[in-house]
């Protein structure tokens, strides 16, 4: 198990990001990628003699200050400098995803990052999928 507390980040009671790994998979905590104030998580997950994945799980406050949502952005597009799963709640309701079309400049920049680290975006809405159904997927393009 890995964590890392909202406290660390800025300070807040509560609240935090956390991953559990099996034990079959060896994992290393990315010092790097962990260094960004924002509230993200990053471990490194070995897949053979030198090759590895990025393994990120990120959450944005609705009310997070605009230098964690620079620090979270920046993080994304180091991540994905190799290959990545980054997971997460990043409270961007006003995208989209059929469309592309946004609410805010967040949600632009959002978009754009993901566009440009040639993301495949998962989208799994809880509430709004019922028990057991497949996550929808859409693949987004370059502009």
């Amino acid at each position: 198990m890995y964590r890392k507390d909202r406290g660390t980040i800025r300070d807040a009671r509560g609240g935090g990001v956390l991953i559990y790994i099996n034990a079959n998979y060896v994992p290393l905590i990315n010092g790097n990628l962990n260094s960004f104030k924002c509230e993200t998580l990053w471990i490194k997950i070995i897949t053979g003699m030198n090759g590895f994945f990025n393994l990120g799980v990120c959450y944005r406050s609705p009310n997070a200050p605009p230098e964690q949502v620079v620090n979270l952005f920046m993080v994304i597009k180091e991540a994905s400098k190799h290959q990545a799963v980054i997971v997460g709640d990043f409270n961007f309701p006003g995208i989209n995803w059929n469309t592309l079309e946004y609410n805010t400049v967040n949600e632009e920049v959002f978009i754009k990052i993901v566009q440009d680290c040639f993301c495949r975006a998962m989208l799994c809405i809880a509430r709004l999928l019922p028990a057991r159904s497949v996550c929808p997927s859409v693949r987004l393009s370059r502009s």
